[in-house]
C-alpha cells in the first residue's frame, strides 16, 4: 500500500473515532440485534405454518 492510500485511512480512521455518538461496535450490535429480531419473527411464522399441517 502506498504512503497517499495509508494516509488517506488514517485521516478516515481518526475522524471516525473523532465524531460523537455511538461506537461502531455498538451500531453492529444494533444492526446484529434487530436482524436477529427479524429472523426470529420469521421462524415463528414458519413454525406456525408447519405446525399446521
Amino acid at each position: 500500500m502506498d504512503e497517499a492510500t495509508q494516509k488517506r485511512i488514517d485521516e478516515g480512521w481518526n475522524d471516525l473515532k473523532s465524531k460523537q455518538g455511538p461506537s461502531v461496535p455498538a451500531l453492529f450490535k444494533q444492526a446484529i440485534d434487530e436482524a436477529t429480531g427479524k429472523i426470529i419473527v420469521e421462524l415463528q411464522k414458519i413454525r406456525k405454518v408447519l405446525e399446521q399441517r
